[in-house]
């Protein structure tokens, strides 16, 4: 009889066993599949910022081109008007005073041409 006992305790000790072993292997390929699903999903997470990011540094980046070209334009704008009201200066005073602009330029050309010649 105590032999019976024991094959039936050995019995239901190697179905716990099988039944635990089965346990451990579904708890375990749960665990690697919720473990996947939260690496596949910090990954796209991570490409959506990677996106997000991208996205605005190309907004600023726009921004700003249009910003300096608008600066640009404004600047070649006044330096324009600048050439335009010295050239008209230059020749207010050239109808002015003739001769001390002729002397001027003389001067300016004899300056010039020294300077090219020297060695």
């Amino acid at each position: 009889m105590a032999e019976a006992d024991l094959k039936r305790e050995l019995d239901a000790l190697r179905k716990d066993m099988a039944t635990l072993r089965g346990d451990f292997t579904s708890l375990t390929e749960a665990s690697a599949r919720t473990a996947r699903d939260s690496a596949m999903n910090a990954a796209e997470a991570a490409k959506e910022a990677a996106s997000a990011a991208k996205a605005k540094l190309m907004e600023e980046a726009e921004a700003l081109f249009h910003k300096v070209r608008s600066g640009a334009s404004d600047v070649a704008v006044a330096v324009k008007d600048k050439g335009a009201e010295a050239v008209g200066s230059l020749e207010h005073t050239i109808e002015e005073k003739p001769l001390t602009a002729m002397l001027t330029a003389l001067g300016v050309g004899f300056a010039v041409g020294w300077l090219a010649t020297r060695k």
